[in-house]
């Protein structure tokens, strides 16, 4: 069953996971029957805050775009298909 939640809200529970004092591995195993973020992810994530980053929200990286999809884009994008 895929979770339909943002990263910023996946990574307030991973925030608030490790707060409460679970490991990488065991967030890992709490988050992975919603088929969110991959364990590598919710371990770089760990570190950040281990590393002392309070912050849910992701850095913005130059040169890399925001991507965001919403089911209004998609149903834009299909008319715009469509109406070619």
């Amino acid at each position: 069953m895929p979770l339909k939640a943002s990263r910023k809200e996946q990574h307030s529970v991973i925030r608030l996971l490790w707060a409460k004092g679970l490991g990488a591995y065991a967030i890992h195993s709490e988050m992975h029957p919603y088929k969110c973020l991959t364990r590598p992810a919710i371990h770089v994530r760990c570190k950040k805050f281990a590393d002392g980053q309070d912050s849910v929200v992701c850095e913005e990286r130059p040169g890399h775009h925001v991507v965001l999809t919403t089911d209004a884009m998609i149903a834009a994008g299909i008319q715009k298909i469509v109406d070619r």
